[in-house]
């Protein structure tokens, strides 16, 4: 098309077992004029050990993949969303990224889902997300492989209205994040059968300085049962206001173990991504901006939040 450009993003990433990676995303067809998009398609590759690509397919027009896992066949279950009306779940084939089925499933309007699909020992896949509209909260589903119906499609509301940013795996349970005030984040525990087991606050604690505003990006088990939150938070109210890093850690019952708060003076900090290390440490993923230039930055700390 004229005056217009390709452009690609990615969404979801997944560790092959048998080796290389598998990340799915969006294909973007831009109207240049205004950064209009125009199609959007969804896209799967494949790469070897190394990072070198080994197969790519773009999927049907007007969807967007959102997540990725890999089953016990070896082959992908890739979510897909148009961020409209439907989710649809796909199994590629690992061999040639044909597909071998899918479904799709009713999304409703207001639907933002979170970067992460997960299967049980059952073979059950569970993803979630954050609906914004009259009825709004955390929505959390699970699906048999191949199975046109839900075993459930969950939603829990909430007052003030939280906004759910990302979940994962908490011992047989799941843990999703997200923020209802604007200078506190929780924890909401979920079963897989659907049970909340606790929703827990949480603030940051910086000094003389506040309020803080903390905007939650991401969650990840820990080696001894519990969590560690990756935050970004502001310092609103100081001489110059700017964005840092906070890790929160939490054990098995919800129970804060510590806080660390660390960045660049002056700068914009914003987390992405929290990791945990083989030998216990964290790494932390987020972008770094100064005077309108923002790069890439990956920390490394130790097992209790602090810069090695």
């Amino acid at each position: 098309l004229k005056d217009s450009v390709i452009t690609y993003s990615a969404s979801g990433f997944e560790i092959i077992p048998s080796g290389g990676y598998v990340i799915t995303g969006s294909r973007n067809t831009i109207r240049t004029s205004d950064q209009q998009a125009l199609f959007t398609k969804p896209l799967v590759i494949t790469l070897d050990a190394n990072g070198s690509l080994v197969k790519k397919v773009i999927g049907a027009n007007g969807l967007s993949g959102k997540a990725v896992t890999v089953n016990s066949g070896g082959n992908f279950l890739i979510l897909s969303t148009d961020n409209d009306s439907q989710m649809v779940l796909t199994e590629l084939k690992a061999s040639d990224l044909t597909s071998s089925w899918f479904n799709a499933y009713g999304a409703g309007d207001g639907l933002t889902l979170a970067r992460r699909l997960f299967l049980d020992e059952n073979s059950k896949v569970y993803w979630g997300g954050f609906v914004q509209k009259t009825l709004s909260g955390i929505r959390f589903i699970r699906t048999a492989q191949k199975s046109q119906n839900t075993d459930f499609d969950l939603l829990y509301k909430s007052s003030p209205i939280s906004t759910a940013s990302d979940f994962c795996r908490f011992g047989f349970d799941f843990a999703f994040i997200g923020n209802s005030t604007a200078d506190s984040l929780f924890v909401k525990r979920i079963t897989r059968d659907g049970i909340v087991a606790f929703s827990k606050s949480y603030t940051f604690p910086v000094g003389s300085v506040a309020p803080v505003t903390v905007t939650p990006n991401s969650v990840n088990s820990t080696q001894d049962g519990g969590l560690v939150v990756l935050a970004t938070v502001n310092k609103a109210g100081t001489q110059i206001s700017d964005n840092d890093y906070a890790l929160l850690k939490i054990n098995a019952f919800g129970e804060p173990s510590w806080t660390q708060i660390f960045g660049s003076p002056r700068f914009q900090d914003n987390g992405v991504s929290v990791l945990q290390a083989s030998n216990g440490g964290l790494w932390v993923l987020g972008t770094t901006t100064q005077g309108g230039i923002a790069i890439i930055t990956l920390t490394k700390t130790d097992k209790n939040g602090k810069i090695e």
